[in-house]
């Protein structure tokens, strides 16, 4: 929906407990965006927007810097660069042409479209690698974007997630994300015991993590 030049991602919550709208930025996609229950008209909708334009506004400022920040040229899997080249239309899939990454449309989603592919792909092989090192395999292993953590263990499930972000970076790192996750199924939390199976499991392992803080500054298409 286009309020005043600022186009507002509409995104319908079929909560019936939802009682009133949201609006916010998605720094992923660049995106502006309103929550609405599903029983909301959207001539409601778009009158409320209107109301809250200056508020709008405000936010497309915060996308519009974010962008900024983002190198749109070039951007990594597996941490080997390639060159972007960018075709207008439909979002689709990116593709790889040897060492230049075509994508379609949106740019981040089509990008994140063939980390995803590709990373499932890849990422059983790794885990497997880092599973016959640490003699702990989990029940299942996925894959989905996350805010502020590079991997997760949900120890009762014995259940692994890993962030999708991670595919633009070099194997190595995301190894010790994969053994970082798999010794918690020893040890639940970060204490001596835990850092001495790391010393044991994947030597340089907090040298690898600080790497990895360091790459994450770049700041990928991928997000």
């Amino acid at each position: 929906m286009n309020i005043e030049g600022i186009d507002v991602d509409i995104r319908v919550r079929n909560n019936k407990r939802m009682r009133r709208f949201q609006i916010g930025t998605d720094k992923r996609r660049m995106q502006v965006y309103a929550s609405v229950p599903s029983w909301v008209e959207m001539d409601y909708v778009e009158a409320l927007l209107k109301e809250n334009v200056d508020t709008l506004r405000e936010m497309q400022k915060e996308i519009d810097q974010s962008k900024k920040e983002i190198d749109f040229s070039s951007m990594y899997l597996f941490g080997k660069k390639y060159n972007i080249e960018h075709k207008d239309g439909k979002t689709k899939i990116g593709e790889i042409n040897n060492n230049t990454i075509i994508l379609y449309g949106d740019m981040m989603e089509s990008a994140a479209r063939l980390g995803r592919s590709l990373f499932k792909k890849e990422l059983p092989r790794m885990m497997d690698e880092c599973v016959q090192v640490t003699g702990r395999a989990p029940k299942e292993f996925r894959i989905k974007r996350m805010k502020t953590k590079w991997g997760t263990c949900n120890v009762v499930a014995e259940r692994i997630w890993i962030n999708l972000v991670l595919v633009q970076m070099p194997e190595e790192i995301i190894k010790e994300v994969i053994t970082h996750e798999l010794t918690h199924l020893y040890v639940h939390n970060h204490g001596s015991e835990f850092k001495k199976l790391m010393d044991d499991f994947y030597p340089g392992w907090d040298k690898i993590e600080k790497a990895n803080m360091e790459y994450n500054k770049y700041g990928g298409i991928i997000r």
